[in-house]
């Protein structure tokens, strides 16, 4: 029987593999890492799938972790406990599971000798670039021991450009849309810690515009990344005649990955794209419209769903009370931000998921409140508005805000672009508290973790002090800061 499981799983390998010859190769001569004295794991992977040889000592720990790989574990010598939130289950020699993405486990090394056979599908992005860490990662610091005073958030990078949002691929090279408020001849870069300098990304013909073809970026504010690594941008395409877009880069191959069209998004003349979540888990894309495109004066802000799978785009919560802005100006160092002769109204903007992809948090960033809706409801096409209306939650306060992370405990962060600072949600009791404020975070915009190292990491835009608000003139001056803290609680990878 376990010789019968081993070739189904072999042969699973090959075919994700999208080798175009067989491999073959030998268990125990596989490139192999000591995790602990206790744990000794080799690996392969292809380009679709990875196979994990594990070796235990009786007493082996895996903590528990999640991951958005399926994962078909098969026992063929000793036993081994797995831990779920739904219970325990000891798994004897010719015996398996099967593990669905997503899903929090551990195992229990119960015998001396234990062997444990695994198949991911997708590949484990964070075997291979080194940065699985739910053992013990000695590069990523404890979570800041917060006593309620404000901490000061440390400059990890000063850029000539402002930067929009934030995202990190699997190694943690920083990914960053340079803010389309200023119109940037780049539209998105990496940046090198080492260098401390900037190239465009994924490289310069992606961030060159041309007639020929629509394999360029056009006009780009939200970037996300994913487990398999691969960064998705978001264009708006309001800079040349191009359809909206999300496009994806696969940071492990250096590929263009997919497309997703959007033409729903033009369909609105007011549509302004800005963040959204990645969620692989249900197989959904979920962008937050701020609705003041072209003038807008945030009255069609909306939620717009993508399916991963079909490529179907569905506009949610149009003109809601939740996705709104509500009659709270803009004031930064005592100045209202304007739009004409109205004050600047932004509807929906900051948006995020929990860790499971359970909740989805979102508000508008002229507003009081954030909101929560569960995904399954909000993705369900047999819910209109209506029904929707009854499923979501008002959660918490909040100041005028622009950026939205979350932790693995349920905090949220919020960048407070009124105030310097950064905002935080404390998941116990939902109130609302500073946590961290530098005078020089002018505008704080993007907020995004960064699972290597265990930093939350804040772009600071100066789009108040923009040419829009201040007579025509641009008032905004290098150096633009990327800033760094210590979150509470461990962050979310790719939120």
């Amino acid at each position: 029987m376990a010789k019968n499981i081993l070739s189904i799983l072999f042969l699973a390998f090959a075919l994700n593999s999208g080798a175009q010859k067989t491999q073959h190769f030998s268990l125990k001569e596989l490139p192999s890492k000591s995790v602990n004295e206790l744990l000794t794991r080799g690996m392969i992977s292809g380009e679709k799938g990875t196979i994990g040889y594990f070796t235990y000592k009786k007493g082996a720990v895996v903590p528990m972790h999640q991951h958005s790989n399926k994962q078909y574990s098969l026992i063929t010598q000793g036993s081994v406990k797995v831990l779920t939130e739904g219970g325990e289950v000891i798994v004897k020699a010719g015996e398996g599971i099967i593990i669905p993405p997503n899903v929090p486990h551990s195992f229990v090394s119960l015998e001396d000798n234990t062997i444990d056979i695994d198949f991911f599908s997708p590949s484990r992005m964070d075997w291979i670039t080194g940065s699985d860490n739910y053992y013990k990662d000695s590069n990523q610091k404890e979570p800041a021991k917060w006593t309620g005073e404000v901490l000061t958030p440390e400059i990890f990078a000063s850029l000539d450009e402002a930067a929009g949002n934030i995202a990190f691929t699997p190694q943690g090279d920083l990914i960053y849309s340079l803010h389309p408020f200023f119109n940037p001849e780049i539209r998105v870069k990496k940046y090198d810690a080492k260098t401390k300098k900037s190239v465009p990304f994924p490289n310069l013909e992606w961030n060159t515009p041309r007639a020929a073809d629509d394999h360029f970026l056009s006009n780009v504010l939200g970037v996300r990344s994913d487990e398999n690594g691969i960064i998705w941008m978001l264009d708006m395409g309001q800079r040349n005649e191009v359809t909206p877009k999300i496009v994806g880069w696969n940071t492990r191959f250096n590929r263009l990955e997919r497309i997703y069209y959007l033409p729903q998004i033009t369909s609105k003349k007011n549509t302004q794209s800005n963040d959204f979540v990645v969620d692989t888990k249900h197989g959904f894309f979920i962008i937050a419209d701020e609705g003041i495109g072209n003038g807008g004066d945030g009255s069609t802000a909306s939620l717009l769903t993508v399916d991963m799978n079909t490529g179907i785009t569905k506009r949610i919560l149009e003109g809601h009370r939740t996705t709104l802005p509500e009659n709270i100006p803009i004031k930064v160092d005592g100045k209202i931000l304007t739009s004409g002769k109205n004050n600047l109204l932004v509807g929906c903007d900051g948006i995020t998921a929990d860790k499971d992809f359970e909740w989805l948090y979102y508000s508008p960033l002229n507003g009081t409140k954030i909101y929560r809706i569960k995904i399954q409801d909000l993705i369900n096409v047999q819910f209109t508005d209506t029904d929707l209306n009854s499923k979501i939650e008002t959660y918490s306060a909040k100041p005028n805000n622009g950026g939205l992370s979350i932790d693995i405990a349920g905090n949220l962060y919020l960048t407070a672009v009124e105030s310097h600072s950064v905002s935080i949600v404390l998941a116990a009791d939902r109130s609302v508290h500073t946590l961290a404020s530098d005078e020089k975070m002018l505008w704080p915009d993007g907020v995004s973790y960064n699972a290597t190292d265990g930093f939350m990491y804040v772009s600071a835009a100066q789009v108040h002090l923009g040419a829009a608000f201040n007579n025509g003139k641009n008032e905004a001056r290098a150096p633009f800061y990327i800033f760094r803290f210590l979150p509470l609680s461990k962050g979310v990878s790719n939120r």
